[in-house]
This record gives C-alpha cells, structure tokens and sequence, in this order.
C-alpha cells in the first residue's frame, strides 16, 4: 500500500466520521469525540494545503486545495452543530443561580 493510498483511506474515514457526527447525537454525549475529529479535520486540513496531498503533481495542484477547504468547511458545519447543541442544553437545564433572578 503506498503513501497515497494510505492518505486517500485517512481522508475517506475521517469525511464518514464527520457524516456520523452529523446524523447521530452520539458525540453529543461523548464530546471527545467531536474534538479529535475537529482537531483530526484541522490537521487534514492544513496538511493538504500547505505541504499537498502525496501523488497529485503541479497540475493537480487544486485538488489540494478543493480537500484542504472541505475539511475546513466541516470545521465550521461541526462548530455550528456544537453552537446548536449547547444553545438547546442551556434552554432545557433551568437557571443555576435562581436566586439572581428578578420575581
């Protein structure tokens, strides 16, 4: 198995876990989870534009770059899906401090 073939698997199984993260709420329960595969994400991510994915030439060079800014992209969709999460655990928990609120 080469480098790209190892490359190319990484970022098959890294796109199926943002799919997982998407349609289950299982990270939201085991939020290390959802860090490693942002961290994961940022990591791919900066990896395919700054040093390029192995095997693709000059040529081919905007592939680095259409990749890199996916995981990117599922950077900012799975920050969303955090924002969301927490809004809605806020809305459901009553307030901590009762006692500051005004009768």
């Amino acid at each position: 198995m080469s480098e790209t073939d190892i490359s190319f698997f990484a970022m098959v199984a890294l796109i199926a876990i943002n799919q997982f993260l998407i349609r289950t709420k299982y990270w939201q329960k085991q939020m290390w989870i959802f860090w490693v595969t942002q961290l994961l994400n940022s990591a791919l991510g900066s990896w395919a534009l700054f040093i390029g994915l192995p095997g693709l030439n000059e040529s081919l060079s905007v592939i680095n770059w259409i990749i890199g800014l996916l995981f990117f992209y599922h950077i900012a969709r799975n920050q969303v899906l955090l924002q969301r999460f927490l809004r809605e655990s806020r809305k459901k928990k009553p307030h901590e401090n009762a006692h500051d609120l005004p009768e």
